[in-house]
């Protein structure tokens, strides 16, 4: 079975550091992980835990080769179980992102996507 393609904008894949702090709860939950792949509207990250849909978090996303750090609340959108382990990919929506934050990530996407296309060509 075909899924269908529901993203808006061009993904890249790219491991960048993420810090994220579950926003649901009174006990302070928050971890590292990695991304897998990133968008403007959107990540695809590991966890070692299941968060279901809807589940919200403050992403802290570090473009190092930029020295830029940007700040985005996201939501769960699917998780899925890593076969053999106990890791879980996730893609997440970012819900609310500064404009500055996300021209950045539009530029960013950009710059990677056509180092890209020259290596390729």
């Amino acid at each position: 079975m075909e899924l269908e393609e529901k993203r808006q904008h061009k993904r890249i894949n790219i491991s960048v550091p993420i810090n994220y702090e579950f926003l649901e709860t009174d006990k302070k939950e928050i971890g590292d992980t990695l991304s897998k792949d990133i968008s403007e509207s959107g990540v695809r990250a590991s966890f070692n835990k299941f968060y279901p849909p809807k589940t919200k978090f403050l992403l802290r996303i570090n473009f190092q080769d930029l020295n830029k750090i940007i700040e985005t609340v996201a939501e769960v959108q699917w998780s899925l179980n890593k076969h053999f382990s106990n890791n879980y990919e996730s893609g997440l929506h970012f819900s609310y992102v500064n404009p500055t934050y996300q021209n950045m990530l539009r530029e960013y996407i950009q710059i990677k996507e056509t180092i890209k296309s020259e290596r390729n060509n």
